[in-house]
């Protein structure tokens, strides 16, 4: 096992346990939201074999900038300060407006840590200098093409965190592609349910570019549905679908798409 990936899994197990205390103290609730994905746009300009992006056809969906300011006002109403990914299944750097919405967001939601998933391809040094600039706290950079020269460039770049395909904790998405998990990974898999109670994901919804908020980002063809923003609060949705955290949190009652993922399977 690489050294990256046990960090990774490190990071991940020691972020929920915390997310779940910090979630009891304040809310009273330990499935209390620790994090969610904005999804701005839907395109991507890849297609990995082990993404389900490879299966879906062209998405060309973009949130109205009246949508994004909604969520984001609904997120500082109730004083959120969790993680904000800005991608859900396609390239965030595609959408030329990303630089201000997170400009906008990291204004309102200043404790929030503000993070960026990109495959790298239109990540220029400008750019980069721009969303710095805007706030962002950092890029999670994928190499998709295992090229050992492209750490050279990233390298130069503080708020960047690197990493090759390769060295991914690579899953099924709930069932949707077919990956070649490392031996490893199934270790792991049993050291996630152990220690987080039968899922990494929970906890952490998904918006996307409709404002329709989906369960977890395991959810690529977006099944789940657990309300409208246009329509609804996040306070709102957040607090009606707490049954639902509660029960995959404890393996209960879970939904088609858990029953599906990898870390349920023997549920």
């Amino acid at each position: 096992m690489s050294r990256l990936r046990l960090s990774q899994v490190a990071m991940t197990v020691l972020f929920s346990l915390y997310s779940k205390c910090k979630g009891l103290l304040e809310h009273g609730d330990w499935t209390y939201i620790h994090g969610l994905a904005i999804e701005t746009m839907e395109a991507c300009n890849r297609k990995c074999p082990y993404c389900p992006v490879s299966k879906m056809p062209p998405r060309h969906g973009k949130m109205s900038e009246a949508l994004f300011d909604k969520i984001i006002n609904d997120l500082s109403a109730i004083r959120f300060d969790g993680v904000i990914d800005y991608a859900f299944y396609g390239e965030p750097l595609l959408d030329k407006r990303l630089v201000g919405f997170v400009q906008k967001s990291k204004a309102k939601l200043p404790k929030c840590l503000h993070r960026i998933y990109t495959n790298g391809d239109f990540l220029t040094e400008s750019l980069y200098n721009d969303f710095v600039e805007a706030g962002l706290d950092y890029f999670v950079v994928t190499d998709h093409d295992n090229n050992p020269k492209s750490l050279e460039f990233f390298a130069r770049l503080p708020k960047v965190r690197f990493q090759q395909a390769k060295d991914l904790f690579l899953t099924d998405r709930a069932g949707a592609v077919d990956v070649k998990q490392h031996v490893w990974n199934k270790y792991l898999q049993i050291l996630f349910k152990f220690t987080q109670r039968n899922c990494f994901a929970n906890s952490k919804p998904m918006i996307g570019y409709d404002g329709r908020v989906h369960l977890c980002c395991q959810d690529a063809f977006k099944e789940t549905h657990l309300g409208d923003l246009n329509t609804e609060s996040m306070k709102d949705i957040i607090a009606r679908y707490k049954p639902m955290r509660v029960n995959i949190s404890t393996g209960k009652k879970l939904p088609e798409i858990c029953r599906r993922c990898a870390g349920h399977k023997d549920n």
